[in-house]
């Protein structure tokens, strides 16, 4: 029994943290004209001017977040969500938290994102800037 319970601990830590790739994008740069509303491709991405972009951008390079055991210990949970910029380059820039989550998470969530890699979005053939959300959920199961 005390087996069991020795190889159960390091899968629930390394469950504590779940990220939902890809991101959801929320527009471009630009000011977008004449779409009603959201709309939402195959792979999860919301995006909410699909006719601005010949194509979304695609995460090519990311780890998931570090949840610290101090914090699990600590029952320290929720939900983080950042709002950020994929460059015509791919890189991350400006990431921003929504909302108000605990501040340890916020400070995991930004460390995180800025490590991300992707192949930038398109339009008319040329990489655009594009204004996009993540969300990481924290928690204890």
């Amino acid at each position: 029994m005390n087996a069991s319970i020795a190889f159960l601990l390091p899968v629930l830590l390394l469950s504590a943290c779940v990220t939902t790739p890809p991101e959801k994008q929320v527009g471009s740069g630009a000011t977008p004209g004449g779409h009603s509303g959201p709309d939402r491709n195959h792979s999860g991405v919301v995006v909410s001017h699909p006719s601005s972009f010949d194509s979304r951008p695609r995460l090519v390079s990311y780890r998931p977040p570090d949840y610290p055991r101090s914090l699990w210990k600590r029952g320290v949970t929720g939900r983080v969500t950042v709002q950020f910029t994929v460059e015509a380059d791919g890189s991350v820039s400006h990431p921003r938290i929504l909302g108000s989550p605990p501040p340890e998470l916020a400070a995991i969530a930004l460390q995180t994102i800025g490590q991300w890699k992707y192949k930038p979005a398109l339009k008319n053939g040329s990489p655009v800037p594009v204004l996009a959300e993540q969300e990481f959920a924290f928690g204890l199961n």
